[in-house]
């Protein structure tokens, strides 16, 4: 289960990183509840990540100068789930 709390207006883009969030951490919905934070603030122009759930708390912020793709963001979820689910093996 997921609990997604956000600024972001509703549009395209939205859409896109709250997929990308959803995808990343996919099949592993079912291990517990998701709770994922997306906040966009003006200055520095950023954008807040937030995960809690099964692998505990994650944050990581993504500067708009470093123009990081969805796809980016996608990719360094699933890895940071990935290495912290390995690690609690």
């Amino acid at each position: 289960m997921f609990v997604m709390r956000t600024n972001l207006p509703n549009s395209s883009r939205r859409n896109l990183l709250e997929g990308a969030v959803r995808e990343a951490i996919g099949e592993r919905e079912r291990d517990g509840e998701w709770g994922i934070d997306l906040y966009f603030y003006e200055r520095p122009r950023c954008l807040s990540l937030t995960i809690t759930g099964p692998i505990g708390d994650w944050y990581k912020t993504f500067y708009a100068r470093d123009r990081i793709t969805i796809g980016r963001i996608k990719a360094t979820v699933k890895d940071e789930i990935e290495r912290r689910l390995a690690r609690d093996l």
